[in-house]
């Protein structure tokens, strides 16, 4: 009887720590962001659904997540430090990383991809250091109000506060508030395509 009582036990032990084994690890992993103000078809592609979910407000966000919005629909993206980003229709945008460093204050290091479509971002100075990516450019952030539009292998970026360093294979600029680069590719000279933006109102709203 108590050899059948301790087979019992010990049964029980391994079907519990396979379990845990079995438990994805993004499950155990802390959320990187929150998913909020979704507006129209949104989805969220992770480990557990490769296919994509749908999207809710409130949802929890986790490194490695790729978020799609649809025709006519947008969503935001809100960090742990407050900085935020939104999604407009048509974009595909992947949570790559999101590492706190070990500093005297809390800060955060960010590496985003938009593969395509276009956000506004608003990160918080001297909290976050950022780079994002896109198939044409790489962009990195320095607590600044950014506006990124990819499509078709050219990419737009203008800039309202803050200032930005943007690279593509061949050359690097500097960004600084109220000028963009409009429609650049991989190999333009970026030093050349520097220029203030047109209408700043448009980009605020």
């Amino acid at each position: 009887m108590r050899i059948f009582f301790l087979f019992k036990i010990l049964l029980f032990i391994s079907v519990l720590s396979l379990t845990t084994t079995l438990v994805p690890a993004q499950d155990s992993s802390p959320a990187i962001a929150t998913l909020l103000q979704i507006e129209g078809g949104v989805e969220v592609v992770t480990d557990k659904y490769p296919k994509g979910r749908r999207g809710r407000d409130g949802m929890l966000l986790f490194a490695g997540n790729k978020i799609r919005t649809s025709g006519k629909s947008k969503a935001t993206v809100e960090y742990r430090d407050g900085s935020r980003i939104r999604l407009f229709q048509n974009s595909e945008f992947m949570l790559d990383l999101s590492e706190e460093q070990n500093t005297s204050r809390r800060t955060f290091k960010y590496l985003l991809t938009l593969n395509n479509g276009s956000l506004r971002g608003r990160f918080k100075k001297g909290l976050q250091r950022t780079k994002i990516r896109t198939p044409t450019a790489l962009i990195g952030v320095k607590g600044t109000s950014v506006r990124i539009t990819e499509n078709k292998n050219k990419a737009t970026v203008s800039l309202t506060e803050g200032q930005v360093e943007v690279s593509n294979l061949s050359s690097r600029a500097i960004i600084n508030p109220g000028q963009w680069l409009p429609e650049f590719g991989r190999t333009d000279d970026l030093s050349k395509k520097v220029v203030p933006i047109p209408n700043l109102l448009n980009l605020k709203t």
